[in-house]
């Protein structure tokens, strides 16, 4: 039996994965999670194919002749496709997460420099020719200006 873990990391975290991996000696696999567009393609494919293969009974035929009492037969069609098309219906943003490039850009940065080094823990880059501490300075001088 194959045993699948699933876990959205952000890049900092990314780098304590890999740390795990080196630790275990295991090659975890970096997926993009699936945007609305595609999951709801995938499942308006999937409910095309139900009613492809959807078999008919003969209380199904009773029930569209009792329909068409109050509808035509396209009004019956229109909305039973639209009682099914709400199973489709998906809410949210389109996109969660990075990319394929991004992905890519992260493990390539990884396998090049140990996993991107070169930004603190808020994920910013670290100035190395520079102080810190002269940017808070200068920050703290001007704020002091705007007050005065």
């Amino acid at each position: 039996m194959d045993l699948v873990a699933v876990s959205i990391v952000t890049p900092h975290e990314f780098r304590m994965l890999q740390r795990i991996q080196k630790s275990i000696g295991a090659q975890l696999e970096a997926k993009v999670v699936p945007n609305i567009k595609s999951v709801k393609e995938k499942k308006v494919s999937s409910l095309i194919e139900k009613v492809k293969n959807q078999e008919v009974k003969e209380n199904d035929l009773a029930l569209v002749e009792e329909l068409k009492e109050y509808f035509d037969i396209s009004a019956i069609a229109y909305k039973l496709a639209a009682m099914l098309s709400d199973s489709t219906y998906i809410k949210g943003n389109n996109n969660i997460g990075k990319s394929h490039n991004d992905i890519k850009r992260l493990l390539e940065r990884a396998a090049s420099n140990g996993g991107g080094r070169d930004r603190n823990s808020r994920g910013n880059r670290r100035n190395h020719s520079r102080g810190g501490r002269r940017n808070s300075q200068s920050r703290n001088s001007s704020q002091r200006r705007r007050r005065g």
